[in-house]
């Protein structure tokens, strides 16, 4: 539903806004034919206010959908490379920041203490991940390192496929 909800809203039942939508949502629907279809369902309403409404709600709803587009391409990448997406996020933000900053004329003491602190909590998020990024290698070439000793130490006394298929059950991989 749009944000300004026009005065024929009140004339129309929870299925009837959500048909009226469908109907709305169509490809190349134009204001007259939404009129008309309120008219078909004893609304009354001017043609101004339904063109309002239409413009209003194809925003909303563009809108709507480009979000739930943008997180599902979200979640994919964090399910890819959690840290490249905190990575990305990192480097849009000081971009940002930047924009910002060449843009305005004059910055006054509050805005610039503001950024300071947002370019500090950055750098100090940008320094977490790259420790992150450090220990979870190193977890990874400890558990390469304990897997492979495993195997030496079990050779013979347990077949390959069970050592393997205890490596993924344990160590996810």
């Amino acid at each position: 539903m749009a944000n300004r909800a026009p005065d024929f809203f009140r004339m129309l039942n929870e299925q009837a806004l959500e048909a009226l939508e469908e109907f709305a949502r169509q490809p190349g629907r134009q204001g007259d034919e939404v009129l008309e279809w309120l008219g078909g369902r004893g609304v009354k309403t001017s043609r101004t206010a339904v063109y309002r409404w239409l413009q209003d709600f194809r925003l909303e709803d563009r809108t709507k959908r480009s979000s739930e587009v943008a997180r599902s391409y979200l979640e994919a990448a964090r399910e890819a490379d959690p840290q490249a997406v905190s990575e990305a996020s990192l480097k849009k933000f000081e971009e940002l920041v930047f924009d910002y900053l060449v843009g305005a004329e004059e910055a006054d003491a509050k805005d610039l203490m503001f950024i300071a602190s947002a370019m500090r909590t950055g750098i100090g998020s940008r320094k977490e991940l790259l420790d992150l990024r450090k220990k979870v290698q190193e977890l990874e070439s400890r558990m390469n390192a304990a897997k492979t000793n495993l195997g030496k130490e079990l050779a013979g006394v347990i077949p390959q496929e069970r050592i393997d298929a205890a490596g993924k059950r344990i160590f996810g991989f």
